[in-house]
């Protein structure tokens, strides 16, 4: 398969997740199943995109959990990333 294609396909991909996740923009960190926790950067605690970070996995959507937590320590109660909300009620 050309590359041209797989990123299309990736693109798809991407953006059904986030349609789907639409349905259910918001979770509340204390209804999370347990091994998994809320993670974020402070550009997520202001933008209200933290993240499902799954024990031993990381991050449900993929992006790197390089920072501190800041949604943990400002005790951040929605998760609001869409790719990560989507994965999760997937699964």
């Amino acid at each position: 398969m050309l590359t041209k294609q797989v990123r299309e396909l990736e693109r798809q991909a991407d953006e059904a997740l986030a349609n789907a996740a639409r349905v259910n923009n918001r979770l509340k960190v204390s209804d999370l199943k347990p091994g998994y926790s809320v993670f974020g950067n402070k550009g997520n605690v202001w933008s209200d995109t933290a993240h499902i970070y799954e024990s031993g996995n990381g991050n449900l959507c993929g992006t790197p959990a390089l920072s501190n937590n800041w949604a943990r320590i400002e005790n951040i109660e929605h998760i609001g990333c869409p790719k990560c909300l989507a994965k999760y009620n997937n699964n």
